[in-house]
């Protein structure tokens, strides 16, 4: 196990068993020398091939929702009149802050209250996995 400080952050990474240090494992390492986070890496490159839909059945097999809570997820994420209709098969780091914010106005002009429940999507795509970008000077996010 090695223990650096990328960008300011302790980051562990598991290189393999002792003794032997494998090509891959001393390429982390080195990795980790230049300030590349490579936790980081593998995380993003996960998040690329996880759908919405995948998080949702992953976050709704985790916990011990009420089946009205999982009911409502579902209808957000799965029907046609939900929230998010046709985003279910999108892998989750293809959509950006602008498509969730005109996403929300829409939401918003055809009825507040399913724009309010859409705001709970948050709870079930784990942190790290929705890359949204920094929102631009004067704007704001989609839930004030």
């Amino acid at each position: 196990m090695v223990q650096r400080r990328v960008n300011g952050r302790p980051v562990r990474v598991t290189l393999g068993r002792f003794p032997p240090m494998t090509v891959e494992s001393a390429w982390r390492l080195a990795r980790m020398a230049e300030g590349i986070n490579p936790n980081a890496e593998k995380r993003d490159a996960k998040a690329c091939v996880l759908s919405l839909g995948e998080v949702l059945d992953d976050y709704l097999n985790a916990k011990n929702l009420k089946p009205k809570t999982q009911a409502l997820y579902r209808w957000l994420v799965e029907n046609p009149a939900g929230a998010f209709a046709g985003w279910k098969a999108r892998p989750l780091a293809t959509i950006t802050r602008d498509q969730i914010e005109r996403r929300h106005r829409q939401l918003v002009e055809r009825s507040p209250g399913v724009a309010e429940l859409a705001c709970n999507v948050h709870r079930f795509v784990p942190r790290g996995r929705l890359r949204i970008a920094p929102r631009t000077e004067g704007t704001t996010p989609p839930w004030k």
